[in-house]
């Protein structure tokens, strides 16, 4: 009996991971080309509703601001880190993220 308690409290105190709490996992092979960051893969979410919200992407174990009202969340990491530079424009200037930030705005239910 003690063995079927500490199992069901351990089970009870796992938080879920990343993918278990929602979002909705994206890659370099979902965007081809116009994949505009430098990690591979992430999980888009969106904090809000009826379109509006957080838009962010967690990569890595590190979440990250797409738009304007995610960047407002310090919980949240500047993505220009792992933003890339689109080297048909030069001069440091980076790949369009809107891609990213319209899928991950979908999800605000």
């Amino acid at each position: 009996m003690s063995l079927l308690l500490l199992l069901a409290a351990s089970l009870l105190s796992c938080s879920p991971s990343d993918d278990e709490q929602g979002g909705q996992k994206v890659s370099r092979n979902d965007y081809g080309n116009n994949w505009p960051l430098t990690v591979e893969s992430g999980t888009l979410d969106c904090e809000g509703s009826d379109g509006i919200g957080e838009a962010t992407i967690t990569a890595d174990g590190t979440t990250y601001a797409l738009n304007g009202l995610a960047k407002q969340n310090p919980d949240n990491a500047d993505v220009r880190p792992i933003w890339a530079d689109d080297p048909e424009l030069g001069q440091g200037l980076k790949k369009d993220i809107g891609v990213l930030i319209d899928d991950a705005l979908e999800l605000c239910d």
